[in-house]
């Protein structure tokens, strides 16, 4: 148990120390592939279609919008399959029993991952300063 907590304190140690302020002093000229931009820190950052850098924070939020918008596409899924078991249960109770569980735990599964894209989006922009209309079309 020890060697985990360790494990995790060295490993926040690490990551805020190398994109800590202080070493940007010590960054020499970076060379980036195309479609990358160097920033001050030494990282290289991809640029969208605007041409402003992406940030650490705008590629943790992708990908958690991917991840929910994948957990959103399985519980519809799992919706339509739930409301075809209820119809072709054919009068067999327990073949409808099952077919409504499923419904009722996919629109349940729906709905925390509305709540908690709901959740990320009001963090986020709590974070980044931004609000209104542009922190939902991406502009801020």
């Amino acid at each position: 148990m020890k060697t985990k907590i360790y494990g995790v304190v060295l490993a926040i140690v690490l990551s805020v120390f190398a994109f800590s302020p202080l070493l940007n002093s010590r960054v020499s000229a970076v060379t980036c592939d195309p479609g990358l931009v160097p920033t001050t820190s030494g990282l290289c950052l991809p640029t969208n279609s605007i041409g402003t850098t992406t940030t650490a924070n705008t590629l943790i939020l992708r990908g958690i919008n991917i991840l929910l918008g994948i957990a959103a596409a399985i519980a519809i899924l799992f919706l339509i399959i739930g409301g075809f078991q209820y119809i072709t249960s054919a009068g067999n109770e327990e073949s409808a029993k099952k077919g409504r569980q499923t419904v009722v735990n996919a629109l349940i599964g729906l709905a925390i991952v509305i709540l908690s894209f709901a959740i990320v989006t009001i963090v986020n922009n709590t974070v980044s300063g931004c609000s209104g209309f542009g922190s939902l079309v991406g502009i801020c």
